[in-house]
């Protein structure tokens, strides 16, 4: 048996279409279109050097020349085929070199350039400075340190101009020595702190100062110590790592002057407020101009040389200083101290009071010697302690003198306290539970037994709520508590007298209810109220008789004047209990219950009365009758015809006098 199978060979092939194939000039941007079929992939070869793997890549030719664009499809079998076009662009081209590439500025450097097609060279230094020439071999001179990449634009005849990038940087290192220094005005002496601001693209190696006063210093920021006066220019030399030098001499000195010598005369020390008097002088000559300038300790100054007289308020000591400034600069300062006597703090001590007929010690404190005023009522008016016993409030002044002649004053105010009268509230009644607003007065504080309830800060209200007959005492004092009175004040406590009016009760409309009140044995009065529905009175009982319900109210009261009150109830009802109906009637004109008619207690109006036959014929109808009438009752005719005897139905609907209404329905025998 033999299998045939077949095989099948594809075959793929390779083109494309470049946007452009031609400039006169680079750049040149061209975009390739894949024209390919059957491939699976892809290789570009640009031919400058650069690849592409894309299907419709595009590419840009920086130089001129002629290149070869080749594009490889390569099939699913590994089959693989080729295509290639030539692209040419015009122009200039060549290359440059230059040296050296670093040093110290300012460098000088060689350009030389090889160039093709080129009619003009325009060379860019990249420091801001430009050249243009048919030259190929320039010199340029950076004198700005930093990192420098040179490029040249090539020209030709057509105007076409092509720029060639440099390949290295050019190292220009820079050194700019600087210095500063704390001061330029030194005065009679002192340090001075020098510091380097030099600035480099490489490293400082070293520094040397020269100060000016024949001592140098090979430290990056050192401090010099100038010990006569005169001008000195300082000068600093720095070297950096790469041999690069640079010196700077200050066209500042350092200027070491004279300074002044400034003294204080003062005045002498008085007490407070201290008017003392204070000068300014100089000990050595100074031609500059002086500036004075004086501060008192006080919260005051002066730039006068002689401030004069100043006040000092306060007593204390006060550090005066003196700052004395000449034009450049240099001070010296002057201290003394001058002292503000204190003026005593006398004290006489707090107010007080004397008992008439007592006396009181007054007490001075603060100085050395003392003098009183007034010298009425006091013992003596040239010691501390002076007894005192005036007649009425007296205010003493104490002037104290201390041993510098300081003074200072106090006064002290002494009361006097007198017998007095005090005046209470009245004896009183009270009911139990019941409060009762007490006085007392006449002086300045109260205290109460048994203790109440103070209605005001000095006790002279008071509230008191006993349960039982209570005598309270009250005690007066004066405030200095020299004095004392005691009174009492009795107050009688009645029981609250007690009522029980009862349950509440119905009667029928019409109709009487008898009111027995339980009361206690101390009532001594009681009322009713209301009055108008009592027909009889035998207090504390009473009768009545309401028309409607009512609620009696009972008040009962005591000797004491105490009262107690209870109500009750008296329902008025209307629900037949007060009405009669017959259920027979005879009209034969005996004069015997000839006539049917409603009668009753309490009805105020029979508002209709309808009879009817057994068949429901109605019989007898009238409206608006008169209870307890037989002139408006039915007579037993029907259209003025005698009824024969039978039972008839009636329906009475009737209102009594507490405005209830009802229906009553039933059944009377007429009979012969």
């Amino acid at each position: 048996i033999i299998k045939l199978r077949y095989i099948r060979v594809v075959t793929g092939s390779a083109s494309f279409i470049p946007s452009d194939t031609f400039s006169i000039c680079p750049p040149l941007l061209v975009n390739f279109t894949n024209t390919s079929f059957n491939g699976a992939s892809y290789a570009w070869d640009f031919g400058d050097g650069t690849r592409s793997q894309l299907s419709n890549p595009s590419h840009f030719y920086a130089e001129a020349g002629i290149y070869t664009a080749t594009l490889t499809s390569n099939g699913i079998g590994g089959c693989s085929t080729s295509f290639s076009r030539h692209i040419e662009i015009k122009g200039p081209s060549g290359r440059f070199s230059y040296a050296p590439l670093e040093g110290c500025s300012p460098l000088q450097v060689r350009f030389t350039a090889q160039t093709k097609n080129c009619s003009n060279i325009i060379w860019d230094f990249s420091d801001g400075v430009t050249l243009s020439t048919r030259d190929t071999i320039v010199t340029h001179t950076y004198s700005i340190p930093g990192h420098y990449v040179p490029r040249m634009i090539l020209e030709n005849n057509n105007g076409c101009r092509v720029p060639i990038q440099g390949v290295d940087s050019i190292y220009v290192h820079g050194l700019t020595t600087n210095m500063r220094f704390s001061t330029d005005i030194i005065c009679h002496a002192g340090s001075v702190q020098f510091t380097s601001n030099s600035v480099s693209e490489d490293s400082i190696l070293s520094y040397q100062w020269y100060f000016g006063d024949q001592s140098a210093s090979t430290e990056r920021n050192p401090l010099h110590n100038y010990t006569s006066t005169g001008l000195y220019y300082p000068m600093l030399l720095t070297v950096t790592s790469y041999g690069c030098r640079d010196t700077f001499r200050s066209q500042v000195p350092v200027k070491v002057a004279e300074s002044p010598v400034a003294n204080i005369q003062q005045g002498a020390n008085a007490c407070a407020p201290a008017s003392i008097s204070l000068t300014g002088s100089i000990s050595n000559p100074d031609t500059c101009s002086l500036q004075w300038n004086w501060n008192f300790g006080n919260g005051q100054t002066s730039p006068l040389e002689d401030p004069g007289t100043i006040v000092f308020t306060s007593a204390g000591d006060y550090k005066i200083n003196l700052i004395l400034t000449n034009s450049l600069g240099c001070a010296d300062t002057a201290t003394t101290t001058v002292t503000a006597y204190a003026n005593p703090v006398v004290n006489a001590g707090r107010d007080t009071f004397r008992c008439y007929g007592r006396n009181v010690t007054l007490r001075a404190t603060g100085a050395d010697n003392y003098l009183w005023t007034p010298s009425l009522g006091l013992s003596c008016t040239q010691c501390s302690q002076p007894n005192a016993s005036p007649d009425s409030v007296m205010t003493y002044v104490v002037t104290g003198t201390t041993q510098h002649g300081c003074t200072g004053t106090d006064k002290i105010t002494v009361q006097v306290a007198y017998p007095f009268a005090m005046r209470v509230s009245p004896p009183d009644t009270l009911c139990l539970g019941e409060s009762l607003l007490m006085y007392a007065g006449g002086t300045d504080s109260f205290y109460w037994s048994p203790a109440v309830n103070p209605m005001s800060p000095n006790r002279t209200l008071v509230n008191a709520t006993p349960s039982t007959t209570t005598t309270y005492q009250v005690t007066g004092r004066d405030k200095f508590n020299c004095f004392s009175e005691t009174k009492e004040i009795p107050v009688k406590v009645y029981p609250i007298p007690t009522v029980d009016a009862g349950n509440d009760i119905s009667i029928p409309s019409g109709g009487t209810a008898e009111l027995r009140p339980v009361i206690s044995n101390d009532v001594t009065n009681v009322t009713w109220s209301p009055t108008g529905s009592i027909f009889r009175a035998n207090l504390p009982d009473i009768s009545v008789k309401p028309r409607e319900t009512t609620t009696y109210l009972v008040e009962v009261s005591n000797q004491g004047g105490c009262q107690a009150r209870d109500q009750i109830t008296v329902f008025v009802t209307c629900d037949g209990a007060n009405v009669f109906i017959p259920n027979t009637f005879s009209p034969n004109n005996d004069g015997m219950n000839d006539v049917f008619y409603v009668r009753g207690k309490g009805l105020f109006k029979i508002r209709s009365v309808r009879i009817f036959n057994r068949w429901g014929e109605m019989v007898f109808d009238r409206s608006e009758v008169t209870p307890n009438n037989s002139n408006e009752g039915w007579d037993g005719t029907f259209k003025g015809r005698p009824l024969t005897p039978d039972v008839y139905v009636y329906a009475i609907e009737l209102t009594c006098e507490n405005n209830g209404s009802m229906l009553l329905k039933g059944n009377v025998a007429l009979v012969k």
